[in-house]
């Protein structure tokens, strides 16, 4: 064989149609998982952020009750101020925001010129449920279709929850409030005490995807 026999072998040497059709495939499935996996780890950043920002709001509404105005000395006459998760009848589920607000009359609960802020969600991410109990270890009861109060007094760093429904979760220990992932594949869970601690958790009954 001559050297012009060897090069027009060499040159005309490359992928067949069947394997450059494999390499592709190969590519699309790689590309695929990462595509997964890299939207579920964005959803779960997306819920721990809504869930850190409802934490952050509800302490930051428990300090600034040492701002409530008072129309005498006594703590008892100090005004609340709260944090609101309003439940919509219509859409049959919780609101995709929540309310700070100065408690005037007192009721726990808001009402119309009591708002201090509306904080609107970012993200499909919501609200899903509310549970309440005597403690962690105890059966949780479901809140139900009912709005929210948890308010808090400049002498005490205790929190008083108040529901719409008749005060069935006014002698809670505990409150948690269940944020959930576009997805419901992911959820947290805000736990809010009587004394006043407040700390967000993963939820353990979440569904693991697989690629």
């Amino acid at each position: 064989m001559n050297l012009s026999a060897i090069n027009i072998k060499k040159y005309t040497e490359g992928f067949t149609l069947v394997e450059f059709i494999v390499i592709m495939a190969i590519f699309a499935v790689m590309v695929g998982v990462v595509l997964f996996n890299f939207t579920g780890f964005r959803s779960k950043i997306t819920l721990d952020n809504l869930a850190q920002d409802i934490a952050i709001s509800i302490r930051q509404i428990q300090t600034s009750a040492g701002a409530s105005i008072s129309t005498t000395d006594s703590p008892e006459d100090e005004i609340p101020r709260g944090i609101f998760f309003p439940y919509s009848p219509d859409l049959g589920t919780y609101d995709s925001r929540f309310i700070t607000f100065q408690d005037n009359n007192g009721n726990g609960l808001y009402d119309d010129g009591e708002e201090i802020d509306t904080i609107v969600f970012q993200t499909p991410d919501r609200i899903t449920d509310i549970i309440y109990g005597s403690d962690m270890a105890s059966l949780l009861t479901p809140l139900g279709p009912q709005s929210l109060g948890i308010t808090f007094r400049r002498f005490s760093t205790g929190a008083r929850f108040t529901d719409t429904g008749g005060g069935t979760v006014s002698n809670a220990g505990i409150v948690r409030i269940k944020v959930t992932a576009v997805d419901r594949r992911t959820s947290r869970f805000i736990t809010i005490s009587r004394i006043g601690q407040v700390s967000v958790q993963a939820d353990t009954t979440d569904v693991v995807p697989t690629p």
